[in-house]
């Protein structure tokens, strides 16, 4: 499966909170998502700058990721989710999905971004998104056969799946996974999904 990622970098990214796990395993900071991007099963990374994009690279000195300038990145959300897709759309045919991330939103894990493929790839769903406690919430990856909608979205707001219609079949993933298996109803992610399967039929 080929599943490029888009990581939308700010300068407002910031760490979690003192946490014994956080520094090794989950992690907001800018820098430490793109590496569990590039740790993760997703390739090739592409990084979307805004705002100040010089200090952005300097938090990405010595990574080997593809850097997108948005001029346009005051207009709003979408387009910088815009800037990071269009390069691919002349290579569609070839891509399984598009993993989308947001620096300064949830945090990941390598182990968190393969499970949203995991789930993509045996759910066959056209959108697996990263479920909290606030509702669906980025990373989210969704089907290559969206693109074209997400490109056709207003450039000045929010990103929100929302918009793009209620016709895909869509899966919300717990963070939690990621947090230990006290705080997650289920064993693993086979097990989860299972679940899942069984409430979709």
């Amino acid at each position: 499966m080929v599943i490029p990622v888009v990581v939308l970098a700010t300068l407002h990214s910031f760490p979690l909170p003192d946490n014994p796990r956080a520094s090794h395993e989950v992690s907001t900071d800018l820098r430490a998502i793109v590496e569990a991007a590039m740790s993760s099963r997703a390739s090739p990374v592409r990084v979307v700058l805004g705002e100040n994009p010089n200090e952005v690279r300097r938090q990405l000195v010595g990574l080997s990721v593809e850097k997108i300038y948005n001029p346009h990145w005051e207009e709003g959300m979408v387009s910088s989710v815009h800037a990071g897709l269009k390069g691919l759309k002349k290579q569609v045919d070839l891509l399984s999905g598009v993993l989308l991330i947001q620096a300064n939103g949830t945090a990941v894990s390598p182990k968190h971004l393969n499970r949203l493929i995991d789930a993509f790839k045996y759910m066959r769903a056209d959108v697996v998104e990263t479920f909290t406690e606030k509702g669906g919430s980025l990373p989210v990856l969704f089907h290559r056969d969206m693109l074209e909608k997400i490109l056709e979205l207003p450039a000045d707001r929010p990103f929100s799946l929302v918009e793009l219609g209620n016709d895909q079949k869509k899966i919300s993933l717990p963070v939690q996974l990621d947090e230990g298996a006290e705080k997650f109803p289920f064993k693993d992610l086979g097990q989860y999904l299972r679940n899942m399967w069984r409430l979709a039929i």
